[in-house]
């Protein structure tokens, strides 16, 4: 993302905020972005996973408490039903369950019982996927996702019920008694797992998009999308056009430079504080870190400057890197995760172009960063803040609103998700690409490799980040980084 004298107006922020994304390696961690909203679902009628830990999330934000008086009911989110506001009415709740014919929700005897065609046992705790539940005697609980996809013994987040007065635990953030909605693994032995049955998938997007490195490289203040072809190793630059039409988005692309396999990771941003979009690429060898300066100029082979400055060494740590503007002070910064330890780390921008010294000294964004497998940032929520957008492996997208704040550990706040079912996306960049003032999301489909983008909505809400896509472009099967 290019800086210019934009910045300080709403949508200068914006494009600030949305600083370029990490240039993703397709086809090693594809990203499927599914902004679609839940549909909403009738009383025992088919419902997708998506609704049930929608419905889950509206008691959450409606603050309701615990109560075990039989008299106290709370609505679902169409406000049409009541259900009891104790551990198995939420269960009835997020399923959206009819009533027993005695007039009453269900109860953890009844989700113990087997016989009832609304749910199903599952062979493990093993099984578990967003939106089933766990019961034990007197007990039960609504599975959110798993640590770890790849270590279940991390444990698992979840929505509960658990005391009187206190709001329901959940995976974002403490209830009003301080309590996070997890599960050790210990603890989610105790349960036996089931499912609701009627379970549809969750509505395809229209047509899902690419991913890639964003920013402004010709001057013109479009935000503009890099692509690496991974048959020539040349960089190619697609001007954007601030047209959300079919196909128009972008227009026909420059070279910008040839060699560009060496590197393996690729990210935009304005790192000498100049105005004009810089590239930072980390060449694969040897862990090294540099920066190519952007020279303001759409002219093939001159979009920018060589030879390119070293920015620091030993950066083949981390297996991701992704560029924003964390502590509002107009300058570049640089996230990266470590491997080893799967800590999300800060490294703020100093505007300086001098070897070594484009960074300054790291900070710890946060740890348990390991469920992620991509990338990016952007301003969502309108606030001039940058955000993190993180695709989990089991095909969750989460979006971290940024604090502003360059202390440790809080650097964003606790996240929301954005979508279902990213996994069929297979690259990743956002960017206010139609030049309202909002950070949109380009993907690639996998399946046909077609681009598209997800224009945001402005609004801070679980779902409701993005809206409905439209085609970017097709023929985009050729390029293995996409910014």
């Amino acid at each position: 993302m290019s800086l210019s004298d934009r910045r300080y107006g709403p949508r200068g922020v914006a494009r600030l905020v949305a600083s370029a994304m990490t240039l993703l390696v397709l086809g090693a961690g594809a990203l499927t972005v599914v902004a679609t909203p839940a549909q909403a679902s009738s009383i025992n009628g088919p419902i997708t996973r998506d609704e049930i830990l929608d419905r889950a999330q509206n008691w959450v934000d409606r603050g309701l408490t615990y109560t075990q008086d039989q008299g106290v009911a709370a609505s679902d989110d169409e406000g049409s039903h009541k259900y009891r506001r104790d551990c198995s009415g939420l269960v009835s709740m997020v399923w959206h369950l009819n009533k027993k014919s005695d007039g009453w929700d269900y109860n953890t005897d009844d989700f113990l019982r087997d016989g009832n065609s609304m749910w199903f046992t599952l062979g493990s705790i093993n099984e578990f996927q967003p939106g089933d539940a766990m019961v034990r005697d007197g007990h039960m609980e609504l599975f959110a996702f798993w640590a770890s996809s790849s270590d279940h013994t991390k444990g698992a987040y979840v929505y509960s019920f658990n005391q009187t007065g206190e709001t329901v635990r959940n995976p974002y953030r403490n209830s009003n008694m301080g309590n996070l909605g997890k599960n050790t693994w210990t603890d989610l032995q105790s349960f036996r797992p089931i499912r609701r049955s009627g379970l549809t998938a969750p509505t395809p997007p229209p047509a899902p998009p690419a991913s890639g490195v964003s920013g402004d490289f010709n001057g013109d203040n479009k935000d503009d999308i890099l692509a690496r072809s991974g048959s020539t190793d040349e960089l190619f630059l697609y001007p954007g056009t601030g047209s959300f039409t079919t196909d128009r988005i972008l227009g026909s692309s420059i070279r910008v430079g040839t060699g560009w396999g060496q590197y393996d990771r690729i990210v935009s941003g304005d790192y000498n504080n100049d105005g004009k979009s810089d590239v930072i690429a980390r060449k694969a060898a040897d862990g090294t870190l540099w920066v190519y300066t952007g020279t303001g100029s759409f002219t093939t082979d001159r979009v920018l400057n060589y030879p390119p400055v070293r920015v620091g060494t030993g950066w083949n740590q981390f297996d991701a890197i992704f560029s924003g503007d964390f502590n509002q002070d107009g300058k570049s910064d640089v996230v990266a995760r470590r491997a080893a330890d799967e800590v999300l780390v800060l490294y703020p921008g100093t505007g300086t172009l001098v070897t070594d010294a484009v960074l300054g000294s790291s900070i710890r964004v946060g740890v348990s960063w390991g469920r992620f497998d991509v990338f990016t940032s952007g301003d969502f929520n309108q606030d001039g803040k940058s955000d993190i957008v993180g695709r989990a492996t089991d095909g969750v997208l989460w979006l971290y609103p940024g604090t502003g704040s360059f202390t440790t550990d809080h650097v964003v706040e606790p996240a929301i998700p954005i979508g279902y079912g990213w996994n069929s996306m297979n690259a990743l960049t956002a960017g206010d690409f139609n030049q309202d003032g909002k950070s949109d999301v380009v993907s690639r489909k996998s399946s046909d490799d077609t681009l598209w983008m997800y224009p945001g909505t402005g609004s801070f809400t679980s779902n409701r980040v993005l809206s409905s896509p439209g085609r970017v472009g097709t023929g985009w099967g050729g390029f293995d980084r996409i910014s």
